[in-house]
């Protein structure tokens, strides 16, 4: 059932970083299926890429709230185990939410 749990999850998750996206003006965009997101980091207000400087504070922040998430130029992965739990779940969210007004302030 991991591939029907993920879609579940999933929906949740949707609404959980569409909400952090709107808390955070560097999220330009949002996108992603099931258990697997991606975080588009742009300067606010802009489609310009966040400098690097900027990518590598928050890499060494997230790091930090021990969120081991995949980056590719101003691309943030979100790629949790598909059996995770939904309180694990709610509770990588929070690290993240406060990693991101850390690590982008």
């Amino acid at each position: 059932g991991l591939i029907e749990r993920a879609a579940t999850l999933g929906q949740r998750l949707r609404a959980r970083l569409t909400a952090l996206a709107l808390a955070h003006p560097h999220i330009a965009d949002v996108r992603g299926l099931g258990l697997l997101w991606a975080f588009e980091l742009c300067t606010p207000g802009t489609k310009d890429p966040l400098p690097a400087p900027a990518l590598a504070k928050l890499a060494a922040t997230l790091r930090n709230h021990h969120l081991h998430m995949h980056k590719r130029d101003n691309l943030l992965y979100l790629a949790p185990p598909l059996v995770i739990s939904e309180v694990e779940l709610e509770e990588a969210v929070a690290a993240l939410d406060r990693a991101l007004d850390e690590g982008l302030a």
